[in-house]
């Protein structure tokens, strides 16, 4: 199972491959099929699990 972990909370996501489904659909749907033009922040960094506070 993978997930988001903020301070000391876990939010459960489901499986990898769900995630990867959800970020596909997104950048398929919403970025012309160029995965993080649109949105950078929640496509490259927050998928790679680098989401830092500075960029809230």
């Amino acid at each position: 199972m993978v997930g988001f972990k903020v301070k000391y909370y876990w939010f459960q996501i489901g499986s990898e491959d769900f995630l990867f489904s959800f970020f596909s659909t997104v950048a398929y749907n919403l970025e012309n099929k160029k995965w993080g033009t649109k949105f950078p922040v929640i496509m490259n960094e927050l998928y790679l699990g680098v989401f830092g506070k500075m960029k809230m």
